[in-house]
């Protein structure tokens, strides 16, 4: 029996471009507001530097610092992963749902509420480790920027600067944008998975680039754009890279890429909804 891909025959489209642009949307909105979280941690630190006395290691231990950043940064990114998550789901599910009457038969029985309440969950749940990630990191660069300083004698205004760049790790907007389309792709990523287990008609699914100049070296075999076939994983599994690497979306921080599910025409499965 054969199989394909959303969007292969039939006309329909692989990826809806209204979808799109609101997960663009989402980006964009949850890259303003952790630049914005990142933004005030880096005056908040500055003047714990300027009030810290001689001890510049003072603003690793601060409690209070560190407890209103995680605060911060939980605001800063539940919602718009959530939106990304059950814009996820919306997607998948005209995916499993569209294109002819046997396939609209498909996902008559699917609970979506029940998916969009277990994808919720995920959020939650994930948002506490990717939070927890960010604190490490902040702390780690910070340690080394604050080390760096120490053994290079500079006056405080020099080390003050660097953390004030707006273009620099840990508070700067260059983060906030790697962030933002990172885990973008992670939560959309999530919310497909899970409708189409839900759906119970969808075992395999096909990795997509954006197919342009910027698809790095890690996605474009995984797209099938050095000359081979897009690469097949159970649904599930991870995509099995040439080099023997497995990824998921995101393969990389700022990855764009997404899956489609493979879908097979004629499903016997489609007669038990008629």
């Amino acid at each position: 029996m054969p199989s394909v891909p959303f969007g292969a025959g039939k006309g329909i489209l692989e990826r809806d471009p209204g979808a799109d642009k609101t997960r663009l949307r989402i980006e964009r909105r949850l890259r303003r507001r952790i630049a914005d979280a990142l933004a005030e941690a880096g005056r908040r630190v500055v003047a714990l530097l300027r009030r810290s006395g001689p001890d510049k290691w003072a603003v690793l231990a601060d409690g209070d610092f560190w407890s209103w950043l995680e605060q911060r940064l939980r605001q800063a990114t539940m919602m718009p992963l959530e939106e990304a998550a059950l814009l996820g789901v919306r997607v998948g599910l005209e995916q499993v749902g569209i294109g002819g009457q046997e396939r609209k038969q498909l996902s008559v029985g699917i609970d979506w509420g029940l998916v969009n309440r277990d994808v919720l969950e995920w959020v939650r749940q994930y948002n506490f480790e990717l939070v927890s990630g960010l604190q490490d990191t902040t702390r780690q660069y910070l340690q080394t920027d604050i080390s760096n300083w120490i053994e290079s004698g500079e006056p405080l205004g020099k080390l003050i600067a660097r953390l004030a760049d707006k273009n620099r790790y840990p508070f700067g907007a260059v983060r906030a944008d790697m962030i933002a389309a990172t885990e973008v792709t992670r939560a959309y990523y999530e919310g497909n998975q899970r409708i189409w287990k839900a759906s119970g008609v969808v075992e395999l699914q096909e990795w997509r680039t954006a197919a342009d100049d910027r698809v790095c070296p890690i996605c474009r075999p995984l797209g099938g754009l050095d000359g081979g076939e897009p690469v097949r994983a159970k649904l599930g599994e991870g995509f099995r890279h040439p080099s023997g690497e497995v990824f998921m979306p995101p393969a990389h921080p700022r990855c764009r890429c997404w899956a489609v599910p493979v879908i097979e025409y004629g499903m016997p499965e489609a007669e038990g909804h008629a």
